[in-house]
């Protein structure tokens, strides 16, 4: 099935009981799918709603048993669904698997409605974090949802830079050399000298 350019809806039940159903793609063009538009399809596998589309309505899709895979874009603002009724969409399909992008509405629908789903995580946010003597240095990715990161671009720790200072020994202390690091601070003393007597 080819869905023309020129179509901004689909119908209720446009595809109700089409048993030679087995997989469509809905464009960005049509902006709202109704009521049971593709309910009691036995055969249909996958349904790939395209970026664009805005709206799904009230059981959409459900009694699919052999619908595996649905694409929901993040275009998806909203999925109808009437207070004091517990029908919801994708209800009777029980193998399927709901593609979403974090944090959008289909994201907060499969989520709240315990829907079998992978989400993608776009990380468009990160912070560098610089090396320092002793630890790597690393971006972090942040997914725009909040709630996962990870750390790339790992850059080597810089080591020690060490300035040095002398103290020489007196007739009853040994002499010894600090070494400061200039980035860090950190310091220790070394090269000992026996004390003069």
């Amino acid at each position: 099935v080819t869905i023309p350019s020129t179509v901004t809806k689909i119908g209720s039940s446009a595809f109700l009981d089409c048993d030679s159903l087995r997989t469509i793609t809905v464009p960005g063009t049509v902006k709202s799918v109704e009521q049971q538009a593709f309910d009691y399809c036995d055969k249909l596998e996958t349904i790939i709603f395209e970026e664009g589309v805005q709206r799904i309505g009230w059981l959409a899709i459900r009694n699919n048993p052999k619908l595996k895979k649905v694409v929901i874009p993040s275009s998806v603002t909203t999925f109808d669904r009437p207070s004091g009724t517990s029908d919801k969409t994708f209800d009777a399909c029980p193998n399927v698997v709901v593609y979403v992008n974090c944090g959008t509405a289909g994201w907060n629908y499969v989520r709240n409605y315990g829907i079998s789903y992978s989400a993608s995580h776009p990380y468009t946010n990160s912070t560098v974090v610089q090396p320092t003597c002793t630890s790597q240095g690393y971006t972090r990715y942040y997914c725009k949802c909040g709630t996962y990161s990870y750390n790339s671009n790992y850059t080597s720790a810089l080591g020690h830079s060490y300035n040095s200072y002398v103290t020489p020994p007196t007739c009853t202390e040994e002499g010894y050399t600090t070494y400061t690091c200039r980035r860090c601070g950190y310091s220790y003393n070394g090269n000992y000298v026996p004390e003069n007597g």
